[in-house]
């Protein structure tokens, strides 16, 4: 090899790296950094540590004049409090930020981050519109361009926000901008999170392939970044475009993995999207029960993190599984909280979807002009923001509510405009929908000739949607195949790398590596000799301030630790009121000091035949009786003016169908710092059948009175009769009397007879104090479908209905706390007893535990709340005469045994 070749030789290998090299070199004098993915692990998981320091580059900013240092300083403290959700405290540290850089045009790319920061805080306090101003960067919009990832932030955040108020197509727009400036600039959260949203926006738009090649892009990114936790929101997003595709299968599949990963990382709003989601998908099977149950877990969350969007979604979720079981009233009131609040936030999409469902729900409740009117305002908002997909499902229902209606002509133009719709934005599921619907209107019209061609294009464009869906199925498998076949291609050729590969070029490189790195070494050492006195007066001027800064930190990590403890206990006390209000044991009303009932647990609004959101709000001049009304009015005041804590009164309440119910309440007030009644607890027993047995017994007791009386009169006669008899001479006389007598001991028997007759009378009808146990064992057992639940035998028993929610209790304490999955319920009578033994093929107890479960009191240490229920069991069968017993079983499971009073027990009580 000449010198002229192998120079160029040398030449050509070492080009990437002096490349490499000047990419280095552009990156220390380029300004905007991108924040690197430890940064973000820090102020997440050490923001004690980030705080510290970003207190002490503060300090040393401020001592040396360095604006800079000083607003990354603050930026970085108002995030660390933004992550913990402390938001004002967050907006402090931003808008002081903001007060550095303001008026300062060296500083302008820190001036445009503080706004940023500032509209992410407003956006997470629901305050969209402010988010909205400062995030508005249209008049910085040339001088924004020079700072290029603060530049990306501001299109994803501004993409965030049109995306809620229904601008798919500005959202569209700012995305793809933000993708061409992402480069290396963007952090791993916003490119993850930019995905997102333009799959979001395609989704909206009705792009749906597009949507999930965003999704998939974004999942990807997550598992490139190693970034798990940002892996929910796309989930739940791809599994709903699954969805609305009729992939249901996959659609519960990513909702599921979604679920999991947000529990496991900590993502509370994500958590409660995919359980809202899973309600929809149960309401798409006609599971409505458990679909109520996911979107109330979904709306628990959402209260407590206070996100607003997400509260009007479950809303809606709610709202449409309450249609599926044709409860229309409570339907209507969750559509309307839902429409409360998207127009409190501005969401002008979301008021279009409110819209539309509240005419579905009148058009099913015979109210057409109100439909009508919703129809058109759903139509009205979704034209104004350009939302064609909505604009087509609109003029669709108004078409249905129109044929629903009886105007037949005027249905069947707005089916026609929709269709075209439909076609000009290319969807097939939509245009079903329609050609179905017009079929039916020719069908009502008479003209069925028409309405056979129109149902045949509908059946064929079926068939077709189907089909693609099937497609796409199969194409999915055969892409994640190939994915898989050139994973293991790969890996094998990675295996036959051996060492004997390595050449002589290999070995230059690593040569010439060597003298880079030297000479770069060298030019390190002399900018770190440069700066050393810099750094010198700095730590001087740092450990100035040390000393009180650790003395500062250490009074905040005391009161901040008596600050957790506190907040811990009071999370704890409050899981345990919502427990015991929710037990099935009393009805328990909150009160408001404005006498509202702002809380009504399942028991209270099942004595009075109402649905739990209906009490809601409830106010005691509507369901108390006048008489007892003045007695409660003027005992309440006595609370309020805090002459009493607390009474105790008989009081009558309207049940929904009008009747009385006759209770008991116990009134408790719970007062404030100020002394002032914060709530009060009303605790409801139902004394009607007590009422009813103690007049009943009353009246007995005087029949009684009545017929010992009239007894011992005859007794007396009897025996005056024996004395007339002894002084009598005459026989005939003698004949006579014995006649006279033997009337009365006839007449006698006979009374006693009659009381025979009613002490018979005072045992109780069957239903009144006994119960078929297995009956009530059945009931209990519809509502845990997942178990394999065995009843055996049966038994009439001396209980009340009451006696439910002991089978109740004892199968959820076997699925939930001993993880069984088959239950077995023996039921055995004799004359004297009824027995039910409980079995499980649960984990059991230990056999210390068996003594201790019974324990009526809490032990937060083992769990929050041991005990109390089997206290309750025990002390129910021990009311009615019974008993109880726990035990092991040989093999697996546990065995819970309880004793009844049989119907022809001679223990039972009259």
């Amino acid at each position: 090899m000449t010198k002229h070749k192998f120079f160029l030789y040398a030449l050509a290998l070492l080009l990437p790296f002096l490349l490499a090299q000047e990419g280095f070199l552009y990156a220390q004098e380029n300004p905007q950094k991108p924040e690197s993915k430890t940064n973000l692990k820090n102020l997440r998981k050490f923001p004690e540590m980030a705080f510290q320091e970003a207190h002490q580059l503060f300090l040393a900013g401020r001592a040396l004049k360095d604006t800079s240092d000083m607003h990354m300083a603050l930026i970085i403290m108002g995030r660390i409090y933004l992550e913990q959700n402390n938001l004002d405290r967050a907006v402090h540290y931003f808008d002081h930020a903001l007060e550095l850089t303001e008026n300062s045009p060296s500083y302008y790319c820190n001036y445009l981050e503080s706004r940023y920061y500032l509209g992410k805080a407003a956006y997470k306090k629901n305050q969209f519109q402010d988010a909205y101003a400062w995030w508005d960067i249209e008049i910085h919009s040339e001088k924004v361009k020079r700072c290029s990832s603060l530049h990306n932030r501001f299109l994803v955040a501004l993409a965030d926000y049109h995306l809620l108020v229904g601008n798919f197509s500005d959202v569209k727009s700012h995305l793809l901008q933000a993708i061409k400036l992402e480069k290396d600039l963007a952090d791993e959260e916003t490119v993850v999170r930019t995905r997102t949203l333009l799959g979001q926006a395609y989704h909206w738009l009705g792009v749906y392939d597009s949507a999930k090649y965003y999704f998939h892009d974004a999942i990807n990114l997550c598992v490139h970044y190693e970034t798990p936790n940002l892996l929910p929101e796309p989930m739940v997003y791809l599994g709903r475009t699954h969805s609305y595709l009729s992939e249901f299968d996959d659609a519960t599949d990513y909702m599921l993995k979604a679920l999991d990963y947000a529990q496991q990382y900590q993502r509370p709003n994500a958590m409660a999207m995919a359980l809202t989601h899973l309600g929809i998908l149960e309401y798409i099977f006609d599971s409505y029960h458990r679909g109520l149950d996911y979107c109330l877990s979904a709306m628990d969350i959402f209260r407590k993190t206070g996100y607003l969007p997400g509260q009007a979604l479950v809303h809606e979720h709610l709202a449409i599984n309450y249609i599926g079981q044709k409860d229309f009233k409570s339907a209507e009131a969750e559509v309307l909280k839902s429409l409360e609040i998207r127009e409190r936030i501005g969401s002008r999409f979301g008021m279009s979807e409110s819209y539309e469902n509240l005419a579905v729900i009148y058009r099913n409740l015979g109210r057409f002009g109100d439909a009508l009117e919703m129809n058109r305002k759903s139509l009205e908002i979704r034209q104004e923001i350009g939302h064609r997909q909505g604009v087509s499902s609109s003029l669709f229902n108004l078409g249905l509510t129109c044929f629903t209606a009886g105007d037949i002509d005027q249905a069947l133009d707005y089916f026609y405009q929709s269709l075209d719709l439909a076609k000009e934005l290319r969807s097939e599921r939509g245009r079903v929908a329609i050609l179905k619907a017009i079929s039916a209107v020719y069908e009502a019209k008479g003209e069925m000739d028409k309405a056979l061609d129109v149902y045949k294009q509908h059946s064929a464009l079926k068939d077709s949607v189907l089909s693609q869906a099937r497609i796409r199925r199969i194409e999915d498998l055969k892409k994640q195949s190939e994915i898989r076949r050139r994973e293991k291609l790969i890996s094998d050729q990675s295996r036959q790398i051996n060492i004997q590969q390595i050449s002589l070029a290999g070995i230059t490189i690593l040569l010439f590596v060597g003298i880079i790195l030297a000479w770069r070494l060298g030019i390190a050492t002399r900018k770190i000799r440069q700066s050393y006195e810099e750094l010198k007066k700095r730590d001087a001027i740092i450990h100035t301030y040390s000393n009180a800064v650790i003395r500062e930190k250490e009074e905040a990590e005391n009161k901040l630790r008596e600050l957790e403890e506190t907040q811990l206990k009071l999370e704890q006390i409050d899981e345990q009121y919502n427990w015991l209000f929710n037990l099935n044991l009393a009805g328990i009303a909150r009160i408001s000091p404005g006498r509202k009932w702002i809380q009504v647990n399942r028991v209270l609004s099942e004595m009075l035949g109402y649905h739990v959101s209906e009490l809601t709000g409830f106010e005691w001049e509507k369901i108390c009786h006048p008489q007892d009304l003045a007695i409660e009015k003027e005992l309440f005041q006595n609370v309020l003016d805090g002459a009493i804590r607390d009474y105790n009164l008989e009081i009558r309440l309207y049940r929904k169908n009008g009747s009385l119910l006759k209770t008991v309440m116990l009134f408790r007030s719970f007062r404030d710092e100020q002394n002032q009644l914060d709530f009060g607890l009303a605790v409801f027993s139902d004394v009607g059948y007590r009422k009813f047995y103690e007049n009943k017994l009353l009246v007995y007791q005087n029949y009684l009175k009545r017929f010992l009386f009239l007894l011992s009169e005859e007794i007396e006669r009897l025996a005056s009769g024996l004395r007339n008899i002894s002084l009598i001479p005459d026989s005939d006389r003698v004949y006579q009397e014995w006649k006279t007598m033997n009337q009365d001991i006839l007449s006698s028997l006979e009374m006693i007879d009659k009381v025979r007759a009613l002490q018979d009378t005072l045992t109780p009808e069957n239903g009144e104090w006994f119960v078929n146990l297995h009956e009530l064992a059945q009931t209990a057992a519809l509502d845990y479908p997942e178990t394999t639940i065995e009843i055996h035998g049966s038994g009439i028993a001396f209980a009340d209905q009451s006696a439910i929610f002991i089978f109740d209790h004892l199968i959820r304490n076997a699925i939930v706390h001993g993880n069984a999955d088959k239950i077995f319920i023996q039921i055995r009578r004799s004359k004297e007893y009824v027995q039910v033994m409980i079995s499980d093929n649960g984990k059991g107890m230990k056999e210390e535990e068996r003594f201790q479960i019974l324990d009526a009191y809490l032990h937060p240490d083992v769990s929050k709340f041991r005990g109390i229920g089997l206290y309750w069991v025990r002390q129910y069968v021990e009311l009615y005469g019974g008993g109880m017993k726990i035990q092991r079983r040989k093999d697996k499971g546990t065995d819970i045994i309880l004793l009844f009073l049989s119907k022809d027990s001679i223990k039972v009580p009259l």
